[in-house]
């Protein structure tokens, strides 16, 4: 089943690969950050599956020897081999630092292409 706010997004969302670990009321994992906003993520590669409506907290660092971030979230959807969720809580400075970091990287994805463009 189609989640119905898959394509009311409010906030861009850019592709990323780097590694979450996550923890629920009775169980914890790692995954694969595959994209994010700052009002959810898409978790990949995970070593634990979780269900929709499952509460889970986050956490991750956008950039290397930076302090991880920890977000409460709420799983919306189920994949293959992870889970999507919206984030439940974010601090004023937490969504500064996600909005900043998905600017950054859309902005590189977009040079990039740029880049691709000129040499054909």
């Amino acid at each position: 089943m189609r989640d119905p706010n898959e394509n009311d997004r409010k906030t861009k969302r850019v592709d990323v690969r780097f590694r979450a670990d996550y923890d629920t009321e009775h169980l914890s994992g790692t995954g694969l950050v595959d994209n994010v906003s700052a009002g959810g993520a898409l978790i990949g590669n995970a070593t634990t599956l979780l269900l929709r409506g499952t509460e889970v907290k986050i956490r991750f660092s956008f950039f290397k020897n930076s302090a991880p971030v920890e977000i409460p979230a709420e799983v919306i959807r189920e994949t293959d081999n992870g889970f999507a969720v919206r984030f439940t809580f974010i601090t004023a400075r937490t969504k500064a630092i996600i909005t900043r970091a998905v600017a950054l990287a859309a902005a590189e994805a977009e040079e990039d292409e740029k880049k691709k463009r000129t040499l054909f």
